[in-house]
């Protein structure tokens, strides 16, 4: 390959997927300039990722996943061209925030490296998962990505040249998708973001009126500038149903031209028909999102019903956490559709905890896991005896999420997990492609779990709620036929302010909308705003902390369905299954691994000259590697 055959597409990664077992990413820009430009492929087979690098310096080129974003604990490959034209690639990881380790196993392999006037190309292979303590095991969740460039071939402190990116390195996607094949419909709200920390912003919406049904086959986001990228935190397209007898146009039309107003203030208070829209999700986008495509054949009926189904509601949230006045910025969502003949009809349905402040996550936790439940009983009663097929997954939780699953149940026995990731980033948000799409039958359970971490609230507890500062644990899965079930979800029932030792409060309204305010009249030393009492006045201890977090997480909850079209089912109570037989990923390192690179051929042996230079380097140099 050139050295600057990736530039002309270096804003971002085009994703193909040749058969079942090639992913292939190009031209994926880590930092905002374009410097370094970073492709690569994954032979599913053979269980092995091969990069190509491409960055503007004649010096080194490092690249590495971490769990965190920095550099401890990270797994690092550093490699370049020296001056006399010898190519070097080395196994790396660090324990700290300073220089980096040779590893003593050697899993990255250096397999080319060039230079011209003014960059450094490298090609470089490892297996997904080497069995090394000291690599990081790459699986269909998020990893972060750090990387450097150094100035010259000393592999010293790279100064301000490094960053850190969020990827999927095994996220598949459609073969060479052109979305000028299709037929586009624009969502798009612009108004001056209100100078409060959280706004929900709805508006009523059009679509284009068509003689037959089309379909939707993508969605990708509008974010026309910085602004609407950074403080863009989700939005949602919503269906909207008149009440029976009323027709759609008379109804919603009317309010196509006003700008729109937050999406929860108290009914007396709003002036738009907002509720007989937020029941019928069709699409949720999330910070870090990009396009999501539907599989070959499957598609969202648009409209639904030929001359009905025109209205939906865009709601937009706005993470504003400064309470910055006057910026106005454009934000959306645009629909690609077609009107060619689609066999396969999707829907969407979430799994989710209710937003509620029974989601408590105590102060300085480091795990801290919750659970919603969709009942046996809501699957029984919202599938038909086929079941659905699942394959597409967005997890949602926000600043204190850090792992989240959705577990599959059977009877008796748990199912391989339905989705994982086990290094969640707020800023990443992605609608996943399954490889496999899952069967979920009548009766089978599904549940999302939600592992928390409020180390970083300054010691304050964090509730259930709809700001980022708050949270939530959510799944929206698309699922083909499309059937009437949408919503599925659970509450842990209990008065958790009597648990927590209050024995008086008052519940009040914002008055911007949104969920209660709690306050605590008694006992006499918790008096106050339930989040800041709990933060700096209860007792709190790890025997308590546990006992809550067991409680709410495997009592029972009652759980509740919502069906399309019809309204909400049944309370029904739910929890885990009784004596279930736990599912329990394949430890490929307990079997023999043969690693089919073959090390002393490559490039990457290290002379002995130059593992004694950088074991020198690592002894004197006082330089923080950041």
């Amino acid at each position: 390959m050139c050295l600057n055959s990736l530039s002309s597409i270096a804003s971002g990664a085009t994703f193909l997927h040749n058969d079942e077992l090639q992913l292939k990413a190009i031209g994926e820009s880590l930092d905002p300039s374009g410097s370094y430009i970073l492709s690569w492929e994954v032979d599913l087979k053979k269980q092995r990722i091969t990069f190509e690098a491409e960055v503007a310096t004649l010096g080194y080129i490092g690249l590495g996943i971490s769990p965190n974003g920095n550099m401890a604990g990270a797994d690092l490959f550093i490699g370049g061209v020296y001056k006399n034209g010898t190519k070097y690639g080395y196994d790396m990881h660090a324990r700290d925030m300073n220089m980096p380790i040779l590893d003593n196993q050697s899993d990255w392999t250096l397999i080319d490296a060039s230079e011209n006037e003014s960059k450094t190309y490298l090609k470089f292979t490892r297996l997904l998962n080497t069995c090394d303590d000291n690599d990081y095991p790459i699986s269909n969740d998020t990893v972060r990505i750090i990387w450097s460039i150094g100035e010259t071939d000393d592999i010293t402190y790279h100064k301000g040249n490094r960053g850190t990116k969020s990827l999927n390195l095994l996220m598949p996607n459609n073969d060479n998708f052109n979305p000028d094949d299709y037929l586009k419909w624009d969502l798009e709200t612009e108004i001056e973001m209100p100078s409060e920390d959280t706004t929900y912003w709805c508006s009523f919406k059009k679509a284009p009126e068509l003689n037959s049904t089309h379909h939707i086959i993508a969605f990708e986001p509008i974010l026309t500038n910085e602004l609407a990228m950074n403080y863009t935190h989700h939005f949602i397209i919503y269906k909207c149903t008149p009440p029976k007898g009323q027709n759609e146009e008379d109804f919603f039309g009317p309010h196509l031209n006003h700008p729109g107003e937050n999406c929860y203030l108290p009914d007396d208070q709003q002036s738009l028909p907002i509720k007989y829209c937020m029941s019928q999700y069709v699409y949720v986008w999330s910070k870090g999102g990009k396009r999501m495509i539907f599989p070959e054949g499957v598609g969202y009926p648009f409209p639904e019903k030929v001359g009905e189904s025109n209205y939906y509601l865009l709601e937009i949230h706005y993470d504003n956490p400064e309470k910055l006045p006057g910026l106005t910025f454009k934000t959306g969502e645009r629909v690609l559709y077609t009107d060619k003949p689609i066999e396969t009809d999707a829907e969407l349905l979430t799994v989710s905890h209710d937003v509620s402040i029974a989601m408590t996550i105590p102060p300085n936790q480091t795990e801290f896991i919750v659970a919603g439940h969709c009942s046996p009983q809501c699957t029984e009663a919202g599938l038909s005896d086929g079941g659905i097929n699942i394959f597409n997954s967005l997890l949602h939780s926000h600043l204190s999420g850090r792992k989240l699953k959705v577990r599959h149940f059977r009877d008796d026995v748990e199912l391989p997990w339905l989705d994982f990731d086990n290094q969640y980033d707020f800023n990443f948000q992605q609608n996943k492609p399954l490889r496999d799409a899952v069967r979920v039958l009548p009766g089978d359970q599904l549940t999302v779990e939600c592992a928390y971490s409020t180390t970083w609230n300054n010691h304050k507890a964090v509730i259930g709620g709809l700001s980022t500062r708050e949270e939530m644990c959510m799944a929206f899965l698309w699922y083909y036929p499309k059937q009437k079930l949408d919503y599925c979800g659970s509450y842990y029932p209990n008065d958790v302010l009597h648990e927590m030792g209050v024995t008086n409060y008052t519940v009040s309204k914002p008055s911007v909308g949104g969920l209660p305010i709690y306050t605590i009249i008694e006992p006499e030393d918790l008096v106050g705003e339930y989040v800041e009492s709990l933060s700096t006045k209860f007792k709190w201890n790890e025997t308590f902390v546990r006992e809550i977090e067991r409680r709410r997480r495997y009592s029972a909850h009652h759980s509740g369905c919502l069906y399309k079209l019809q309204g909400s089912g049944d309370v029904i109570s739910v929890q885990y299954p009784y004596d279930f037989m736990k599912y329990a990923p394949e430890d490929v390192c307990k079997r023999e691994v043969v690693n089919p690179a073959v090390k002393s051929g490559s490039f990457a042996v290290v002379p002995t000259s130059l593992i004694f230079k950088i074991c020198m380097l690592l002894f004197v140099t006082n330089a923080t590697y950041q």
